[in-house]
């Protein structure tokens, strides 16, 4: 399965998307809503998990803009 990970948090971000990749997942990891807009935009995804409350943008906001 293939999953953006996105969150401001790097040790959790980084953790989580290496468990993911562990258990045989394709994880893509992304510091902020703005990152992964632009990652959206050249890949496919099945599953996005987002942090909700990051600077500048939260993670409902990515939701709504995809």
């Amino acid at each position: 399965m293939r999953v953006l990970v996105v969150d401001d948090n790097s040790v959790f971000r980084e953790e989580l998307a290496s468990f993911l990749r562990d258990d045989g997942h394709s994880a893509s990891p992304a510091p902020s809503v703005a990152a992964a807009l632009e990652i959206l935009k050249r890949e496919e995804f099945e599953v996005v998990v987002t942090d909700l409350k990051m600077p500048h943008q939260s993670g409902l906001e990515l939701v709504a803009r995809n």
